[in-house]
This record gives C-alpha cells, structure tokens and sequence, in this order.
C-alpha cells in the first residue's frame, strides 16, 4: 500500500510532495485455521519526494496530484494525507471537490491526537515521534536516488525538542531557515500509516512508543 502525504504550504512556503511505500513480510510457516498469518515484518520506503515551485496555485497542485495517484501501481492501493494547518480548510475542501479523498492533519500542540469529522487533530510532536522510531527500528528508509534525500534528512536534523511557555513538550524547527515540508509530507503519511491504517494482525511490530523517549 502507498501513503500520499502533502503538506501544503501557504502562497511563500513551500509544499511537500511524498509517496512512501509500505511492504509488509508475513510468517508463511505459522497458520492457524482460516487465521491470517502472523506479521514479521512492516517496513517503509519513500519512494518519491518533490517541492513544486513556490507560487505554484493549489488548483495546479491538486491536477498534478490526481496525475499521482493515477500510477498503476498506486492508483488501487492508496491513502491521501494532507496537512490543512496552515492553509485552512477552504483549501483542503478544493481536495475533497476534486473527489481525492484526502485524510486531513491539523498539526496542534500538545501531546494526544484527537479525531475530527475530516481527519485528525495530531500534535508535531507525535508526528515526528513515529518517523523517529520508524527510523530507529530500522524499518524506514528513504531512497538516496531521490534528488531531495539530503534535503528531506537535513530537515529532520533540525527539529528539535523544546518547551512551551505554558509547559507543554513540543517538536520544532531549530533554525527558521530551514524548511519543513518535506519531513512533514513524510511525517503525515508515516503517522497515519501506523496509528490509524495498521495492517491487520500486525502483532510483533506492534512497537509502543513515547514521544518523550528522545528527550
């Protein structure tokens, strides 16, 4: 299955395009009755990373999305995540009108995503925490054919952890110069993959995580 995060930046930011592939090895030795075998394995891939030009308009965006997830191998077996945070949700409605489908991300503070009637509401923190340790279990890599590779591994480099002035534990960019895009195009699709489209019967990849284990 492959999971389409976008997240989409406002008229000066830019937006970031992923396709990220999720392969799944099952124990072919271990069956019992009609019971689904055993997953070993989940891993992730990003297989395409891509900023279109800054100006470039949402209604461009969207026509080349739908060119996207027309592949042949994509266009069957998909999940459209896109980040409405910023652009809000007359945008993320041009999604839904073009008929894509789109799971929606409102990136919030705090430390517990909640459920909307579009999507979710989904701390930075726990989004970048599941990318980290989808990166420390070795079950995520990004191609380093992708000619955005280094940028997209330099962006999470510079997030950071820091503390709010009301108390609350947050994941930020350290330096402003740095873009974001890319990581959270990524991020969206990596939490939605794994806290809301498990793949059934996923027993011994079912790793429990604390955002607060990287501080």
């Amino acid at each position: 299955m492959y999971f389409v995060g976008i997240d989409l930046g406002k008229r000066r930011d830019y937006t970031g395009i992923s396709i990220n592939e999720r392969k799944i090895i099952y124990d072919k030795e271990y069956r019992v009755g009609n019971r689904l075998p055993d997953i070993i394995e989940v891993k992730y891939y990003t297989k395409y990373l891509y900023r279109p030009p800054l100006g470039t308009s949402y209604q461009k965006i969207i026509t080349f999305t739908k060119t996207l997830l027309n592949h042949p191998k994509i266009k069957n077996d998909y999940a459209l995540v896109i980040d409405a945070t910023g652009v809000g949700e007359a945008v993320a409605e041009m999604f839904v009108s073009a008929e894509l489908n789109p799971v929606w991300i409102k990136i919030t503070s705090g430390n517990k995503y909640n459920p909307t009637d579009e999507g979710y509401n989904v701390p930075k923190l726990e989004i970048i925490s599941v990318l980290q340790v989808l990166l420390q279990n070795a079950r995520y890599k990004v191609s380093k054919k992708l000619q955005l590779a280094s940028h997209f591994l330099k962006e999470l480099q510079n997030f950071k952890y820091k503390m709010s002035d009301s108390g609350i534990m947050t994941m930020e960019a350290d330096k402003e110069t740095i873009h974001d895009d890319l990581v959270l195009s990524v991020g969206i699709a990596m939490w939605y993959a794994e806290t809301i489209a498990k793949p059934v019967n996923q027993n011994i990849t079912n790793i429990e995580y604390n955002p607060y284990d990287f501080i």
